[in-house]
């Protein structure tokens, strides 16, 4: 199955030289085992046609209906074929296999896979899809077939355009909850300690003031690993006091959040927000929002603060800052991982990707996740990352390169003894090009939790590709 979920790297990557990154959105029903209700997944994808008959990508998948079963995440690789028809009608043949899992779905390691065949339709910008799909999880026993829907959004992320309306951005972002009186956990108890994430958003602006935006976040700190969000919104942006760099804003956003034995319910949540941005650099700026989140079939409710720091693609000093970022994918080990028991886990396996910015030729940041999807009752584990990177130039006359990070971030789920979920992982690596464009990585770390016994030899191995 390792070599199986490689080789679909490779094809993402090999097969594309990295085209714009649109993203999609979908909804599906799966019917679940024990006599438990359907549960309703949302979808968000990252797709890249490699040409007018094939593409890839990643999706994470998240519960936003069904009995208990908020905290449900899963995070796949995609690949598909899509032809037109006539009359703006297209086919869509493909699938997606990854890991996921998360509180009380019978998922159990988290490995599943997904084909699904569908019929659609371009309206101008647009492209709507219905689609039939099976999904199985290996080692669970989640075996469903259902009816899905899909809408691919007219957004091309990573794309620089000077002196235009629409802009592109990415954050990374570091919040604060602090429950209210109803917020309690899973077993009734209640929750009175304020909860800390770090995660990353992605924003696409329409006009200079509407825009939609997507965030994932994970717990680092609070009592509740494993708690995590993803957030779907939409936003508007107006001008302060006459000046171009700072900004009043206001979000609306629905999503799904869960885990960490907070009682989110279905997983559905509910986040407004009203923010702040200065942006102190042309392609730069910072943001502070103040919200509410709320999962109305659950017992949670928190006030939030949120910190952002922003970059827009389309305001970049100039087309070379194009060839700044750079996407992984990787299957990660982790060698004797430690449980809440003190003892000893199986080795563990997950499925992740990462992107990179060079904000200097051999110095970038870097923001990772990885879902498990082998182990021992591992399904429903993630990490979020985030941190410095180094890399030499290639060695002598050879395609290889050197590189070293030191990320920090958070986790949860498995049983580890992790704490809260804070991590840092020091790592040391090795890249080899193809071709200026593509490669091949390999990677040592070490993965300890600042709080519990948790630490963990890991081993991270796959490919790499610049965009565009």
């Amino acid at each position: 199955m390792k070599k199986l979920l490689f080789l679909g790297a490779v094809c993402v990557i090999s097969c594309a030289s990295f085209s714009a990154i649109t993203p999609q959105i979908s909804y599906e029903t799966w019917d679940m085992p024990n006599g438990m209700k359907p549960m309703g997944v949302m979808g968000v994808h990252a797709r890249m046609d490699f040409n007018d008959w094939s593409y890839g990508g990643i999706s994470l998948l998240s519960a936003v209906a069904g009995q208990d079963v908020g905290g449900f995440f899963a995070f796949t690789y995609d690949i598909g074929l899509q032809h037109d028809i006539a009359h703006h009608f297209f086919w869509d043949i493909g699938g997606r296999v990854g890991g996921g899992g998360g509180h009380a779905t019978p998922v159990g390691d988290g490995l599943f896979y997904e084909p699904y065949a569908g019929l659609g339709y371009h309206f101008a910008d647009w492209r709507a899809e219905i689609y039939y799909s099976y999904v199985r999880f290996v080692y669970g026993s989640i075996n469903s077939d259902q009816v899905g829907f899909a809408l691919t959004l007219p957004i091309h992320f990573f794309e620089t355009k000077p002196n235009t309306t629409s802009e592109n951005y990415i954050a990374a972002l570091t919040k604060a909850y602090f429950p209210q009186d109803n917020a309690q956990t899973t077993d009734q108890t209640k929750i009175t300690d304020s909860m800390q994430f770090l995660g990353i958003e992605l924003g696409h602006f329409f006009s200079q003031q509407l825009f939609l935006f997507f965030d994932f976040s994970g717990a680092m700190h609070g009592n509740h690993n494993g708690y995590a969000e993803e957030l779907l919104g939409a936003g508007y942006r107006f001008p302060l006091f006459g000046t171009s760099k700072l900004f009043g804003l206001m979000k609306m956003a629905l999503g799904s959040g869960g885990g960490g034995a907070v009682d989110t319910g279905s997983g559905f949540i509910v986040h407004p927000a009203l923010g702040l941005e200065y942006q102190f650099a042309k392609a730069w700026g910072a943001e502070i929002d103040v919200g509410y989140l709320n999962a109305p079939s659950g017992n949670f409710s928190a006030y939030d603060a949120t910190l952002l720091l922003k970059y827009y693609f389309s305001k970049a000093d100039s087309p070379e800052d194009q060839k700044k970022w750079r996407a992984r994918f990787f299957n990660q080990t982790y060698f004797n991982p430690r449980n809440e028991a003190n003892e000893i886990n199986p080795t563990m396996q997950l499925l992740g990707a990462a992107i990179d910015y060079f904000f200097l030729p051999n110095f970038y940041v870097v923001g990772e996740t990885a879902f498990a999807y082998i182990g021992k009752n591992t399904g429903g584990y993630f990490s979020g990352m985030v941190g410095p990177g180094i890399q030499s130039k290639n060695l002598g006359s050879t395609h290889l390169a050197l590189f070293g990070e030191t990320l920090i971030g958070a986790a949860g789920g498995a049983g580890l003894s992790i704490g809260d979920g804070a991590l840092i992982e020091p790592r040391a690596g090795l890249l080899y090009y193809v071709n200026p464009s593509w490669g091949f990585q390999v990677a040592v770390g070490d993965l300890i939790a600042f709080k519990g016994d948790f630490q963990s030899v890991t081993l991270s191995s796959g490919i790499f590709g610049m965009i565009p």
